[in-house]
């Protein structure tokens, strides 16, 4: 190889060994200069605060982008004219100033890698007085401050608000601080603004009244602003509601210490709201955020005032005492999407549902929860709605007048729903029936403390219902899904009251005490769905009131008595029968209702064939009251009666005190005389027995 031929070897191969050097070289570079130099940087000085003249000012840039080779630089960027103040250690992330005159000082943090720089600026605004002296504050706060504890003294304010405040910033309020308020003087947190009251476990933020010990009240905090920032935490709220606080809605206007509407929002917990002259916190066309641990004590009005789907907010940890009523639920709607749990309030407190409440989504009741109820006010369980109060047996849930015992009562519970969910299991229910239901049918109106209605349905188990002025149950076009194990006591009229097809849901073992009639009424209707009438308890019984047709089959149990009113017959119609089992120690009764006025029913008039038509052990007494309609222009009187095509057979029964026949029949009937049909017949005028 010639040197020239090595030479440029020699040459190719340095040329390759110093490019990549070079290429190296460069992409340390770059890796550098894509490093923390050129990360883009951020200044953040804080937020505005509020100071006295002399109090020390920590500048905190903490914020801000961080790393080895960041820089900072605070400086004062103007200053009131006089002062001579200076920052102390002003290129630390945390710097600090003693301003020495009143007004504002603009403060800048200046953070840089080197190769960029960012610049933020924060107003510090310095009223007149020393360091540890009170603060007075009135007017507009249009710029973010901070409120500090900055007197030492504990019984002396660090704040002092003078006259009204609109708060159109970010006022934050922090742990350990006093303001006082001047009588009648509220604080507005307008939509602009937001409040952050941060008091801590032991160190908590106090509002209350500048003149406590002479009763003067202040005019309360109004929230107005939206913003789920607004929050207060470990604060007494203290003497306020000294002002009437407006447009809550179209002629509500009232005092409170804490006043939210027109969309407001509040976050708020482990904090007292007391004292105050109205109530302690009214919410209406606004928001509960979070809401937890709270205590409402000694407020002259109501603890809480708000509306269905606020009352989903308030905890079962909250406490209440010697208020004049705990939490107020006003009237009002819970809409189809919402679905709240009202909860088991803590210790005795209690809800008082001041106004018609309409369940349109879903309401959950925890156990053991109170609930009063003002004068002729209802609850009532729209067509989407669903109501479930599902308590245990030692825990019920309970509804009363607010007034109970005064001759007061509200109006009840209202079921339009058809959701197989609604349920009131273990909940008592009492001092109902104000005013008349008015939605059951054409021309019925009436007074019930539980009235189910237009499709609705409902479970009832385990529950009392009592001292109503009026029906205990009321149910019209409306379902019984299960009912068990209830007490009915105390009403003025009918303890329940039912068409035929749910007459078959009552149990043996509900009772039946002190009503006005002890059982159930049976309006006149039709029985479409084959059935079983129970025995009910003790000397409970049914009522006719008006005509039962019969287009289904229906069992009478040993031992059941009915009543019939005057005139009114039990017809058995085609597609029905009636099967009446009774024994010889607990007879089937079906009689008068006014034995005592001796007036009679009208009898029961078989007008099929069905072999299961049938009285064993059956007395069937008192009827007659009015004509039967039987074939071939036939009309009598009987206490029982029978087409031609009718078939019945009565055995061991007791057919007595007609007013024509005992029985009149012109169909099909078994040998009902000889001795082996061992029938009694008791003064019968017209004859005991007749078939054509």
């Amino acid at each position: 190889m010639s040197f020239i031929k090595q030479s440029k070897t020699v040459f190719y191969w340095i040329f390759l060994a110093m490019l990549a050097t070079s290429l190296t070289f460069t992409a340390c570079e770059e890796e550098e200069d894509n490093g923390e130099e050129d990360q883009e940087v951020e200044a953040e000085a804080g937020n505005d605060i509020s100071v006295s003249v002399d109090e020390e000012v920590t500048l905190d840039g903490s914020g801000s982008s961080t790393g080895s080779s960041i820089t900072y630089l605070w400086t004062i960027e103007s200053q009131p004219s006089g002062s001579s103040a200076t920052i102390t250690n002003p290129t630390s992330i945390s710097a600090s100033f003693i301003p020495d005159v009143a007004g504002a000082y603009d403060i800048q943090l200046l953070v840089s890698n080197g190769a960029e720089e960012d610049a933020d600026m924060i107003t510090v605004t310095v009223l007149e007085g020393g360091a540890g002296e009170t603060i007075e504050v009135s007017g507009t706060i249009d710029q973010d401050v901070t409120w500090s504890d900055h007197v030492s003294d504990d019984a002396t304010p660090d704040y002092h608000i003078t006259s009204t405040v609109n708060l159109e910033a970010f006022l934050t309020i922090e742990a350990g601080v006093l303001v006082h308020i001047d009588e009648s003087v509220k604080l507005h947190v307008n939509q602009e603004g937001v409040l952050d009251v941060n008091g801590e476990d032991g160190n908590r933020v106090t509002i209350t009244s500048a003149n406590e010990s002479g009763s003067q009240y202040w005019g309360g905090i109004v929230i107005k602003s939206s913003d789920n920032r607004n929050s207060i935490s470990y604060a007494d709220i203290i003497y306020g509601g000294g002002a009437v606080i407006g447009d809550f809605a179209d002629f509500v206007d009232l005092g409170a210490n804490i006043g939210i509407h027109s969309g407001g929002y509040l976050n708020m917990d482990n904090s007292t709201i007391s004292n105050s002259n109205e109530y302690g916190m009214y919410i209406r066309y606004g928001d509960l955020g979070t809401f937890n641990n709270n205590a409402f004590e000694n407020n002259t009005a109501n603890g809480i005032g708000l509306n269905i789907k606020q009352a989903g907010q308030i905890d079962a940890q909250t406490t209440f005492a010697s208020n004049n009523a705990d939490v107020e639920i006003f009237g009002s709607t819970l809409s189809q999407n919402d679905a709240i749990t009202l909860a088991n309030l803590a210790g005795d407190a209690r809800y008082l549902l001041s106004g018609n409440i309409s369940i349109e989504g879903e309401l959950n009741i925890d156990p053991g929860a109170l609930f009063d109820v003002a004068t002729d006010k209802k609850l009532q369980i729209e067509s989407d709605g669903a109501l479930i109060a599902d308590a245990a047996e030692g825990d019920m849930i309970k509804f009363t007048a607010e007034k109970a015992g005064s001759g007061f009562y509200w109006k009840g519970i209202a079921i339009k729903s058809s959701d197989a969910r609604n349920t009131l299991s273990n909940v008592e229910i009492s001092a109902a029936g104000n005013s008349q239901w008015g939605d059951f049918a054409d021309f019925v109106d009436l007074k019930s403390s539980i009235a189910i209605m237009g499709g609705g349905k409902l479970t009832l188990t385990g529950s009392t219902v009592k001292d109503g002025d009026g029906y205990g149950m009321y149910i019209r076009y409306g379902v019984l899904e299960n009912f068990a194990n209830n007490t009915f006591s105390g009403h003025t009229m009918t303890a329940i009251g039912l068409e035929a097809d749910q007459a078959h849901a009552i149990d043996r073992n509900t009772t039946f005490t002190g009503n006005g009639y002890d059982g159930v009424e049976v309006f006149g209707s039709t029985l479409t769905a084959e059935s079983t009438w129970l025995n009910l308890s003790g000397d409970a019984s049914y009522n006719l009131t008006g005509n039962l047709n019969m287009s289904a089959g229906l069992s009478l149990d040993a031992g059941v008595y009915i009543e019939v009113d005057e005139d009114k017959f039990i017809n058995v119609n085609s597609g029905a029968y009636l099967t009446s089992e009774g024994t010889s120690t607990d007879q089937v009764t079906i009689t008068t209702s006014n034995l005592a006025g001796q007036l009679r029913w009208g009898g029961i008039l078989i007008k099929t064939a069905d072999a299961r038509n049938s009285f064993d052990y059956t007395t069937v007494s008192w009827a007659g009251g009015a004509q039967m309609d039987l074939d071939d222009f036939v009309d009598e009187y009987a206490n029982i009666g029978g087409l031609n095509n009718g078939n019945v057979t009565i055995t061991n029964s007791t057919i007595e005190e007609s007013a024509g026949y005992g029985v009149y029949f012109q169909g099909t009937i078994n040998d009902i005389e000889s001795g082996a049909a061992n029938n009694e017949f008791n003064n019968n005028p017209d004859g005991n027995f007749y078939t054509p």
